[in-house]
C-alpha cells in the first residue's frame, strides 16, 4: 500500500458520504469518479494499459462530455445541484494531470473557454479555471498560446450579418480572455508575447470604431491591469504611452464619457498606484491632486492635474 494512500481513501470516502447525503446522483458520480476511477486508471497504466498506448486516452475519452457537462450548462441557482460545476471542475484538475490524457481533454477544454459562458463561473471557481486554463496554454509557447488566443472569435460576430453590438461584443470577450489567460500565468510568463502580439493587440483595440466601441476600450484597461500586476515593470515601458493617453482621453471628460469606461479607467488608475508606485508615480500629478492641509485626496480630471500640481 502506497505511503499517504490511507488519509487519500478516507478523504475520498467522506467526499462520497458528503455527495450523498445531499441526495444529489450527478454530484455523487462526478465525486465518485474522482476518488475512484482515475487511482485505478494510473493503476492500470503503470501494468496493463502500459502496452496499450491509448489505453487511458480511450478511457478518459469516454467519461469526460460526462463530467465537462455541468460546466456547459447554466449554473444551478440553488439546491445540492449548484455544486456539480464545482466537483465537475475538481475532477477535470485531476484528469489534466495524467501528461498522456492530453489528446483526449485539449479539445473540449479549449471550446470551453472559448464560450461566452466560460465567465459565468463563481469566484470560487476561479483558481481552479486558472489552474486548467495555465495548464492549457503550457501545451504551446506563450507567443503561440496568445496568438492562438486572439483568434478565437464566435461565430455569430464573424457572420455577415451580425450587428456591430455583436462585434464590439465579441471582441470584448475576447479581450477578457486574454486577461484572464496572463493572470493563470505565473509572472512573467508572457513576457515573449507583449512585443507584437499583446500590445499589437491592445493598440488596435483602442482603434475600434463604433458606437459600442466602449465596450471594447474597457476591457484593454482590464488587460492592462492584469499586465501591471502579473508582469516585471521592465517589460512594461512600451506600454505607458499607450495607458496613458486612454487615461487622460476617458478622464478628461468623465461626464461624456460611459460610466462602463470611466469606471474601468479609474479602476487601472488605482492599480497602477497601489502595485507600481514607483514606475507609475512619475505621471501621478496628471491624474492626482497633492493634498494640502485639510484638503481632502482624490482624482482630479485628466488636463487639470498639471495646473493643480504646479498650484500646490
Amino acid at each position: 500500500r502506497a505511503p499517504g494512500a490511507g488519509a487519500g481513501a478516507a478523504a475520498g470516502a467522506s467526499a462520497l458520504e458528503w455527495a450523498a447525503s445531499m441526495g444529489d446522483s450527478s454530484s455523487l458520480l462526478l465525486c465518485l469518479l474522482c476518488s475512484r476511477l482515475l487511482p485505478l486508471l494510473r493503476a492500470l497504466h503503470a501494468h496493463r494499459l502500459a502496452n496499450r498506448p491509448n489505453g487511458v486516452v480511450d478511457v478518459i475519452s469516454e467519461i469526460l462530455p460526462l463530467v465537462l457537462l455541468p460546466l456547459e450548462q447554466p449554473p444551478p441557482a440553488h439546491g445540492a445541484a449548484r455544486m456539480r460545476p464545482r466537483m465537475a471542475l475538481r475532477l477535470l484538475c485531476s484528469i489534466i494531470e495524467d501528461k498522456s490524457s492530453v489528446r483526449a481533454w485539449r479539445k473540449p477544454v479549449s471550446r470551453l473557454f472559448g464560450a461566452p459562458r466560460f465567465f459565468e463561473m463563481s469566484g470560487g471557481m476561479l483558481q481552479l479555471w486558472a489552474r486548467v486554463i495555465n495548464t492549457l496554454s503550457d501545451l504551446e509557447t506563450p507567443k503561440l498560446a496568445v496568438s492562438a488566443l486572439l483568434l478565437m472569435r464566435d461565430a455569430e460576430a464573424l457572420s455577415l450579418f451580425a450587428s456591430k453590438e455583436a462585434e464590439a461584443a465579441s471582441g470584448a470577450l475576447l479581450l477578457k480572455r486574454l486577461a484572464f489567460l496572463l493572470y493563470a500565468g505565473e509572472r512573467d510568463q508572457y513576457v515573449g508575447a507583449l512585443q507584437g502580439v499583446i500590445f499589437k493587440k491592445l493598440v488596435a483595440s483602442l482603434k475600434y470604431s463604433s458606437l459600442h466601441a466602449h465596450v471594447v476600450q474597457a476591457e484593454v484597461l482590464l488587460v492592462v491591469r492584469v499586465l501591471a500586476v502579473r508582469v516585471t515593470p521592465r517589460h512594461l515601458q512600451a506600454l505607458w504611452p499607450i495607458a496613458l493617453a486612454e487615461l487622460k482621453r476617458v478622464l478628461a471628460q468623465p461626464e461624456k464619457m460611459p460610466p462602463s469606461l470611466v469606471l474601468s479607467a479609474f479602476l487601472l488608475l488605482e492599480t497602477l498606484l497601489t502595485v507600481l508606485p514607483d514606475e507609475f508615480g512619475y505621471h501621478a500629478w496628471m491624474f492626482v491632486v497633492p493634498a494640502v492641509g485639510p484638503q481632502a485626496h482624490g482624482p482630479a480630471p485628466a488636463g487639470e492635474g498639471a495646473d493643480a500640481a504646479r498650484a500646490a
